[in-house]
């Protein structure tokens, strides 16, 4: 990884709290599709 890459990715990390708002939008998705099976 060069040093542009590594200054990017802590910049441009996302905060705790969107990654978990993402996983729980992926999560409640995944099981309205196997419930509408």
């Amino acid at each position: 990884m060069t040093d542009e890459e590594g200054y990017r990715s802590t910049v441009h990390r996302p905060p705790r709290r969107l990654i978990e708002e993402r996983e729980d939008a992926l999560s409640l998705r995944r099981s309205f599709a196997s419930r509408k099976t």
